[in-house]
């Protein structure tokens, strides 16, 4: 599922203090009751899990969080100036 993220998030549940991380069912549990977090929160949680006792750079982050959601902007975007140059 996170082929590039390591060792760490093979296991499908990991757990930290109280917490418990579901990658399997994509959710994060406090004492058995979901916390409802944002994808790019998310996101950053299971990178940071995954490289746990590692640096991540700010590069890397951005890398991670931000490509699917430039991409997205590119193509809404080229729709839109699509539309507004009056071509169908």
């Amino acid at each position: 599922m996170y082929p590039d993220l390591g060792q760490r998030v093979l296991e499908q549940l990991i757990k930290f203090d109280e917490l418990e991380l579901d990658l399997g069912c994509y959710q994060l549990r406090r004492n058995g009751n979901v916390l409802k977090l944002e994808k790019a929160p998310m996101e950053l949680l299971i990178l940071l899990v995954a490289k746990k006792g590692q640096l991540v750079s700010r590069e890397e982050i951005i890398e991670k969080l931000c490509a699917e959601t430039f991409s997205l902007t590119r193509s809404t975007e080229s729709k839109q100036q699509y539309a507004r140059s009056g071509k169908s």
